[in-house]
């Protein structure tokens, strides 16, 4: 006696096998999305570095220009004491020319630091203009990776988890650019106070 026919074949379950293809696919695609994550979290990193480097090299400048400043007026000041002393002792004519020559070199010093404190002041809202734009970037890429996330956000529980942490990080991020933007504020506010 032979088997009916549908019996030598047996047939697949056409929903286990699309629950399959789909598992699959969701897999790849979470792996796509930590790479590039991974990928994104390291750019932002040698960013922030190559940020920081040059920030450190603009402090260090801006440290050695207001050296030169400390000494220029210390100097100033040596030479005020004694052209002081020296005006003191000579007859009135040459005391006229030494507050003459006081005055003009106050002038000159004046010139001089008002020079300085412009060069400074474009030094400053050339590293303020860095910041934006490396916080502008940065945040761009995050935006980019938040869509991304939120576009297969229904796929999986692990995909907010992740959304979750890209979203702290950038809170980390932000409040690191605005201590740094605090920190030029109060050099700001240095100089201006040594500027009076």
């Amino acid at each position: 006696m032979t088997e009916p026919m549908h019996h030598m074949f047996p047939l697949e379950d056409p929903s286990a096998l699309t629950r399959e293809a789909l598992n699959s696919a969701i897999t790849d695609l979470r792996e796509r999305i930590d790479a590039t994550v991974e990928t994104r979290h390291r750019e932002v990193g040698q960013t922030e570095q190559a940020l920081n480097t040059r920030i450190d090299g603009e402090v260090r400048v801006i440290g050695e220009k207001f050296a030169g400043i400390d000494l220029r007026f210390a100097e100033r000041d040596v030479r005020t004491e004694q052209a002081s002393s020296a005006a003191a002792s000579a007859l009135a004519a040459a005391l006229q020319a030494a507050k003459e020559l006081v005055g003009a070199q106050g002038e000159a010093s004046a010139a001089a630091a008002v020079k300085s404190e412009t060069s400074f002041t474009k030094q400053i809202d050339q590293i303020a203009a860095l910041i934006q734009t490396g916080n502008a970037a940065s945040e761009a890429r995050i935006t980019e990776l938040k869509e991304r996330i939120d576009r297969g956000e229904g796929s999986s529980v692990g995909m907010k988890d992740a959304r979750d942490g890209q979203r702290s990080g950038t809170n980390m991020w932000v409040g690191i650019l605005g201590g740094i933007v605090a920190f030029m504020g109060l050099i700001i506010a240095a100089v201006a106070l040594l500027a009076r």
